[in-house]
């Protein structure tokens, strides 16, 4: 998620990149590393030996939310609001195999972005996209939701102005379980939630997802990691 890799990982995949692949590691768009034409009976073993490290490959394919990805300055830059790092980590950790993300038409990106002036995190790109903002000195997201590339682009519109810190994961479990719920499922060409936003309107949408939001079960990981979100920061 989001680009982060520690020096034990990136061993890891040095090391089956060697034995398994081409001797080549490919770093995707979506902050993701590729190993290509790995033998299938290969697979266990080398699946073993990625999660020994923290590495999965559960959902790098299918009609699931992918990799969550973030801007890779992310934690450096000037401009930012605040680091999103923990949050896409949050998020993707709560995501990963969740029961309300598991019957989408299609895929679902996430991206989340520290600041607006830098499009280094391609937010409004994304089928869901939070970038980071301040209210009266508390945090939070301006949510996007429909953005998209493929043959028929389209620029995410704001579903939210403002979700605080302690609700983003929530909401994207609710706009989860809309978009899983009214989402395309027959054709495949217009299965993904841009086409969805496109039907409904962005402001019917966010009234969908406010209503789903009022219905969701408390559960503890929505806000679990904020006690813990300065864990990685540096310092001098």
């Amino acid at each position: 998620p989001y680009g982060k890799m520690s020096t034990a990982q990136l061993e890891a995949l040095a090391d089956c990149a060697e034995e398994y692949s081409d001797g080549i590691l490919h770093v995707t768009t979506r902050q993701d590393i590729q190993l290509h034409f790995v033998h299938i009976e290969d697979t266990p073993d080398l699946m073993r030996r990625l999660a020994a490290v923290g590495i999965t490959t559960r959902e790098a394919c299918g009609n699931v939310v992918r990799n969550v990805t973030a801007c890779p300055q992310a934690g450096v830059c000037c401009d930012e609001v605040f680091d999103v790092t923990p949050y896409a980590h949050a998020c993707a950790s709560f995501l990963l195999g969740h029961p309300d993300t598991q019957d989408f038409g299609r895929k679902v990106k996430i991206a989340f972005s520290g600041c607006r002036q830098h499009a280094c995190a391609l937010a409004r790109m994304h089928d869901l996209g939070a970038i980071g903002v301040e209210r009266e000195g508390r945090r939070g997201f301006e949510l996007y939701a429909g953005g998209g590339l493929g043959s028929v682009p389209h620029q995410a519109k704001l579903l939210e102005p403002f979700v605080p810190e302690d609700e983003i994961l929530a909401t994207m479990q609710a706009a989860g379980r809309v978009f899983a719920r009214l989402g395309e499922k027959k054709n495949r060409q217009r299965a993904r939630l841009k086409f969805l936003v496109a039907k409904l309107g962005i402001e019917e949408l966010a009234r969908l997802v406010r209503e789903e939001r009022k219905v969701l079960r408390p559960d503890d990981r929505w806000t679990a990691y904020l006690g813990d979100l300065h864990a990685a920061d540096d310092r001098p």
